[in-house]
């Protein structure tokens, strides 16, 4: 990868790999600072499975492109995490509809929640979330 979640040749950035980034900068506003879990997102791209372990510690978060031991494993593919971190489908509506499978803690899954609407919303130009406000 070249840059923020760019590809070798330039491309258009990868969402997934963006949005590891991103969250594996600290301390997202959006978790509290009594949040500790561990979380394993299996994502299958063409019978091809990449791991990402996401550590959260009082809040912090540590992300690897790793296979680890977690409270909560989560499993779907590439291309529809992709859509959930645009902003483009909700996790538990994906796991009613078993676009998402998860295995362990189920509670871990309402912090990954809030990463991906925190993150959806960040990349967002500011008049959406204002309620129309500000748009030109």
């Amino acid at each position: 990868m070249n840059g923020v979640g760019r590809d070798e040749a330039g491309g258009p950035p990868d969402p997934t790999v963006e949005f590891f980034q991103r969250i594996g900068q600290g301390r997202p506003a959006m978790l509290s600072d009594t949040v500790t879990a561990t979380l394993r997102i299996e994502l299958d791209d063409g019978g091809r499975t990449t791991n990402w372990f996401v550590s959260v510690d009082r809040g912090t978060v540590r992300v690897a492109a790793e296979r680890r031991a977690a409270d909560a494993v989560v499993r779907t593919s590439k291309e529809f995490f992709d859509r959930l971190v645009r902003g483009e489908a909700n996790l538990f509506a994906a796991l009613v509809r078993n676009a998402v499978v998860n295995e362990g803690d189920v509670t871990v899954l309402a912090h990954l929640r809030k990463l991906l609407t925190g993150m959806a919303h960040m990349q967002d130009p500011p008049w959406v979330n204002s309620g129309g406000r500000g748009r030109g």
